[in-house]
């Protein structure tokens, strides 16, 4: 039992080694460590503010106080709690900070803000954390062999790694994952996967409610607001927040959920755009079972549109094919898919679909939002070195729903405004149940109008 109170302060340094703030490790009972005052240090190798280890015991780490831990080549962490055959558990309503030295770039040069590994793991924040890598950065690390729970009722995490970087990740091997947010997020990546909040089973259930605003930028690789997949159990989503995503180089997904069946509520605002790579998704759902989607907030979903560049004589001399973007992506197994969406939905890029629909059996599809799709085909000369550029959107669709499962019905009913503009193609609702007896019904209420530029598209 360690407790730091407020006023107190440690401090520590290793100029070639390991450092420590506090370091508890039971080998049969239980570690307990409070602090309310102030633990900071350095160290070459790793570096830790509140380090507990029970090896069948459970770990308890509380903190109201301020901790800081840089390390100078290996890994950073402000709280770690680990508790091998028991529970590790960790309260936070402090400051914390973990950070790696930008100039010295070795393999171990990772940061946690908190990492609670155990047979079960919990963590409860309330307070701000700072988590710096290079090779990745983690705000809240909840790992498990039986159960994980992440709750974070407010402060702040911000997160920033040359290559991943994590707000929360939450993960369990046999058990269910259960994450609720309602702190702001703020994750940059250079060279790997930007992503606000990460749940992850093989075996267990994922639930996470976010109602809290996320912001994920990478430039090389993925930006991902909610994450949740599970390999054999379910995926329940429910978003209230606003989400940004942003990847120059790579896919962005406001929200992406894989599993059995999958369920994905939003009623937040999502904006995602991969402005040179070739995948934009506001919702991403795939469920092997079942998939429903329900959404209330409006959707931008922008990705690389059609390039062609033409020399003065007209001879072709550079060309980009453009991304997909969805605004909501849904397929599902032979139990069908459903979507049912309220929120306006607008989407650019080379290839764009406002709803997407796709199962082996039964498809619904409900629309009462406005749906914008793609910009037609625009003309740009730049006279400095007598170029002509065409871009923008090759085929268009506001509404698409397919199943190729034998017997399968598609019913879509929708009542909101569809504008559809594209250079080859450009549906307004697409629907095709392609299996033996399969059957297509389309009630519309809303105004279409659809426009292609090419004489001789499809």
């Amino acid at each position: 039992n360690v407790d730091n109170a407020a006023g107190g302060e440690i401090g520590f340094y290793s100029y070639f080694g390991r450092g420590w703030g506090v370091f508890g490790h039971a080998t049969l009972g239980d570690v307990n460590v409070s602090n309310a005052g102030v633990v900071e240090g350095y160290a070459y190798g790793q570096s830790v503010g509140v380090f507990g280890v029970a090896t069948e015991g459970d770990v308890n780490v509380s903190n109201s106080g301020s901790i800081t831990a840089i390390t100078g080549g290996d890994a950073a962490l402000g709280v770690f709690a680990r508790a091998d055959n028991g529970t590790a558990s960790v309260t936070n309503s402090g400051d914390i900070t973990a950070s790696t030295f930008p100039d010295t770039p070795y393999v171990g040069d990772v940061a946690y803000g908190i990492l609670a590994r155990g047979a079960y793991a919990e963590v409860a924040n309330s307070g701000d954390i700072v988590s710096e890598g290079f090779y990745y950065a983690t705000g809240i690390a909840a790992l498990s062999v039986y159960g994980t729970t992440v709750t974070n009722t407010g402060g702040s995490i911000d997160v920033a790694a040359a290559g991943d970087a994590t707000a929360i990740d939450a993960q369990s091997l046999y058990g269910d994952v259960v994450v609720s947010n309602a702190s702001t997020i703020d994750g940059i990546s250079l060279y790997g996967t930007s992503t606000g909040i990460s749940g992850y089973s093989a075996l267990g259930d994922v639930v996470i409610e976010n109602a809290a605003d996320v912001y994920t930028g990478a430039l090389y690789g993925a930006a991902i607001g909610i994450y949740g997949y599970s390999a054999a159990g379910d995926v329940t989503i429910d978003n209230s927040g606003d989400l940004t995503t942003i990847s120059y180089y790579g896919l962005a997904d406001g929200i992406f959920a894989s599993g059995v069946n999958v369920d994905v509520t939003n009623s937040g605002a999502i904006d995602t755009t991969s402005a040179y790579g070739d995948w934009a998704a506001g919702i991403e759902a795939q469920g092997a079972e079942w998939t429903l989607v329900t959404n209330s907030g409006d959707i931008t979903a922008s990705v690389s549109p059609l390039v062609a560049v033409y020399d003065y004589a007209y001879n072709l001399v550079g060309y980009a094919a453009g991304g997909q973007a969805f605004g909501i992506y849904a397929t599902g197994g032979e139990a069908g898919t459903g979507v049912a969406n309220s929120g306006a939905i607008t989407v650019q890029g080379g290839y764009v679909t406002g709803i997407h629909a796709q199962s082996y059996g039964d498809v619904a599809v409900t629309n009462s939002g406005d749906i914008v799709a793609g910009s037609g085909l625009n003309t740009y000369y730049n006279p400095s070195n007598y170029y002509t550029y065409y871009y923008g959107t090759q085929v268009a669709t506001g509404i698409n729903a397919a199943s190729n499962g034998e017997g399968a019905q598609i019913a879509i009913s929708s009542s909101g405004d569809i504008t559809v503009d594209a250079a080859f193609g450009a549906s307004g609702i697409a629907a095709t149940a392609s299996g033996y007896g399969g059957t297509v019904a389309i009630d519309n209420s809303g105004d279409i109008y659809a426009a292609q530029v090419q004489k001789y598209g499809y």
